[in-house]
């Protein structure tokens, strides 16, 4: 009989080796575990992180696993709650995209992951095995790998969401971590895929977001690692889940897809292929904020001297992040997507941080709320997908204009090792700087220690 899609996946995910990575494969894994660390750092004084704390200290559970900041263990699957909701606040995420994936969709004929979102897994499965630093690199490598081929059946332009193919990567990443073989691994991807399918709502064009944005991937760790413990007493799973009547591919994809893409080995390792975002915004908000930042600095423009700014983007951008359910954020999700907010926020402060998200305290400065009047976007299908042209004019008639064609971070534009660093110092502030070269030595180091709890034993901050 002819395995199934999952199976194969599962031969894939059990065959990989260390020994087998190349060596820039391996350190790119270090460098997106130091940014994934970065943003859960960053999101920890979040209201959504503290309330998904609180709930995991009052449930309790087997201290398998760290909750980074606080330090405290808890079971593993509580932990990738936590950490992760604390990981996605900031949508700080790095990014594998596909462009035209399906012309004519309303959904700008793209697909788009987050792949870091699954480094949680790989950390809270991993120090509950005793899991070597080796171990977590290349599960790491593979969570990449898995994400970057699942992207490329396009679950977003059907309308659900990315987080639906957590669903299918969560269960063999902790399933090879916990020493699951093929039939174990197959069966849970069977058993989480089965109910695993998120709706679009959750950051759907012309509506205010809320906290379920941050928890959607975490839910689906949460519910693949019950997959993965439920496969390894035995329970079983459709392993044709992916292929099979009413499954994946007829009722997510809707018959729409290349399966060859799950199981054709890449022909870069897709570890190489993510987006990092050096500010804290949807994705394509970067280069808008960089060419905002860049046209103050240089012009010594002050926020009183604006008379208007125009950003143009995308189409899709238009549509993404200057809709009209965007235009007055009424929350921190929602705002990390307006344009409006951003801009006018980065034009007031002279910097965007992490800081930046205090929406009730920023909509209340008169001076926020009339830039935010002052900003117009306008759609340019040349600019795609990331590329924008900001253009300040001032109350004196100047005209100052700055076009950007990748933000920092992009393949084409990537932070050093030395940035990277720098950049998890400037989020670590309750982290001693001898401390944070500590962390930052010991990632770059991780194929030397023995387990990954002496990575995460550090990760507290001060209270």
């Amino acid at each position: 009989m002819k395995a199934t899609v999952s199976e194969q996946l599962a031969d894939y995910a059990c065959a990989v080796k260390f020994e087998d990575l190349p060596a820039a494969a391996v350190h790119q894994a270090k460098r997106l575990l130091l940014k994934t660390l970065t943003e859960i750092i960053g999101g920890y004084s979040s209201e959504a992180g503290a309330i998904t704390r609180d709930f995991v200290r009052t449930v309790g559970g087997n201290k398998e696993s760290t909750v980074i900041g606080d330090g405290f263990k808890t079971s593993c699957q509580n932990a990738v709650l936590a950490n992760g909701v604390m990981l996605r606040f900031l949508d700080m995420n790095d990014t594998i995209r596909i462009e035209n994936m399906m012309p004519g969709s309303k959904y700008g004929a793209h697909s788009s992951v987050h792949p870091d979102e699954n480094i949680p897994t790989v950390l809270a499965v991993g120090e509950r095995v005793g899991a070597s630093g080796r171990e977590i690199l290349t599960s790491i490598v593979l969570a990449y790998e898995l994400s970057g081929r699942l992207v490329n059946l396009g679950i977003k332009p059907t309308g659900f969401h990315f987080t639906t193919i957590g669903q299918y990567v969560v269960p063999m990443i902790a399933g090879r971590l916990m020493g699951l073989n093929r039939d174990q691994i197959a069966n849970a991807v069977g058993i989480a895929g089965t109910y695993g399918a998120t709706l679009g709502i959750v950051n759907s064009d012309g509506q205010q977001y809320d906290m379920t944005k941050n928890i959607v991937y975490p839910l689906a760790a949460y519910n693949g690692i019950l997959a993965a413990f439920l496969a390894q007493k035995g329970f079983t799973g459709p392993k044709n889940v992916i292929e099979g009547p009413q499954g994946l591919v007829e009722l997510v994809l809707r018959g729409n897809c290349n399966l060859g893409l799950l199981t054709k080995p890449s022909d870069e390792y897709q570890v190489f292929r993510p987006i990092m975002k050096s500010l804290p915004a949807n994705g394509m908000l970067q280069t808008p904020l960089i060419a905002t930042l860049k046209l103050i600095r240089e012009h010594k423009i002050s926020p009183e001297d604006v008379e208007s700014i125009t950003v143009e983007v995308s189409d899709h951008a238009v549509q993404h992040v200057a809709d009209p359910g965007k235009r007055i954020p009424e929350t921190p999700e929602t705002a990390d997507h307006s344009g409006f907010y951003v801009i006018a926020v980065a034009i007031r402060d002279g910097k965007f941080g992490g800081g930046s998200y205090d929406v009730k305290k920023k909509l209340g400065d008169d001076l926020v709320r009339r830039l935010m009047d002052r900003i117009v976007f306008k759609p340019d299908e040349g600019l795609r997908p990331f590329k924008s042209v900001v253009t300040i004019r001032t109350k004196a008639g100047s005209e100052y204009k700055c076009k950007v064609d990748v933000g920092k971070g992009a393949i084409e534009n990537p932070m050093t090792d030395e940035e990277l660093v720098e950049h998890f110092a400037s989020y670590s502030d309750r982290i001693e700087r001898d401390k944070v070269n500590s962390i930052a030595g010991m990632i770059f180091n991780l194929d030397r220690i023995d387990s990954i709890s002496e990575l995460t034993e550090l990760l507290v901050l001060k209270t």
